[in-house]
């Protein structure tokens, strides 16, 4: 509304840009956090949501998008020759924004997504949850891409702080294999088929 120009640097998809995953958001669920008709997993860099929540959003702003060099969408960060910068304080490495997608729902719900751990989104638990017969579920559906054990956490902040806590941790095998949807539907059944109580 102030004509303000607005300039993204843009910068790479992390986890690259060619794969699409997972369910668009719906127009009644819009919130801060969530507020582009996008898949999950949607493979833009920031300046083409940048540009595209111009334009769906009618908002006609000043927009400018410093392009990337070099970037091609089959690469993920770790390709790219770049130094990790954490994208959110809770997102230290590669393999928590590759599990992000399909843990990160989770964070509606009474598990903690290790939030306050040493691996924010490569850990899920919750002092209730009997964590290995989540781990012998997930197994047992044979996802690719990610193995699963069994460890206990203590999250120093957000949900469960201060407690010692019941969890799974991930990890990421196969990165080429891994299917977001695939994890989220899994984790969530086995979660639901596991409570001891909660």
């Amino acid at each position: 509304k102030a004509e303000i120009v607005f300039i993204v640097l843009d910068r790479p998809n992390p986890v690259n840009g060619d794969a699409v995953e997972g369910p668009v958001l719906e127009d009644g669920l819009r919130n801060f956090m969530a507020y582009l008709p996008v898949p999950v997993r949607h493979g833009l860099t920031m300046g083409e949501l940048a540009r595209l929540h111009s334009l769906t959003a009618g908002l006609g702003a000043r927009l400018t998008i410093v392009p990337l060099k070099g970037w091609r969408r089959s690469m993920w960060y770790d390709q790219t020759g770049l130094p990790w910068t954490r994208p959110s304080p809770n997102m230290p490495d590669l393999d928590a924004a590759t599990l992000y997608p399909g843990i990160a729902c989770f964070e509606a719900t009474n598990v903690s997504v290790g939030r306050g751990t040493e691996r924010p989104f490569r850990w899920v638990g919750a002092p209730w949850m009997d964590a290995a017969a989540v781990v012998k579920r997930l197994k047992s559906a044979d996802l690719p891409g990610v193995e699963f054990s069994v460890e206990k956490a203590t999250p120093t902040k957000s949900l469960y702080e201060g407690v010692v806590t019941n969890g799974v941790r991930m990890r990421i095998t196969d990165r080429e294999a891994y299917v977001m949807a695939i994890l989220a539907f899994a984790a969530a059944r086995a979660r639901s088929a596991s409570a001891t109580s909660g």
